[in-house]
């Protein structure tokens, strides 16, 4: 799916609907929304590229090509591509249910788009 920040596929998906993969392409200098999941974990690996991820708006982890980090349900988080070039993760979804309804995006992010 086509978003003003890049783009997502999805490359599995489990009958129950407990886990899902996807491929995220980040454009550069671009990034998601802050948001967070009630009933999923992610867990992202870097495959190319280069970015940070903003943890409960404090913490920040700087990712590059085969670094992974987890994000607990719950966790508030925001994805940012801060470099001149596509960042690439792959996204494993788990947890009690993997919709694409479960995310909240917190209001002073209103600008960004998923």
């Amino acid at each position: 799916m086509d978003r003003p920040w890049g783009k997502w596929s999805v490359l599995y998906e489990h009958e129950d609907n407990t886990t899902k993969v996807k491929r995220l392409v980040v454009n550069p200098n671009s990034s998601l929304s802050r948001q967070k999941h009630a009933s999923r974990n992610e867990l992202w690996h870097v495959v190319e590229g280069k970015g940070i991820v903003e943890l409960y708006r404090n913490t920040n982890f700087r990712l590059e090509a085969h670094s992974m980090i987890e994000i607990p349900a719950g966790g508030w988080h925001k994805l940012i591509n801060d470099s001149e070039e596509e960042l690439v993760i792959i996204e494993i979804q788990y947890g009690d249910t993997c919709d694409e309804e479960d995310i909240e995006r917190q209001e002073d992010d209103a600008d960004e788009v998923e």
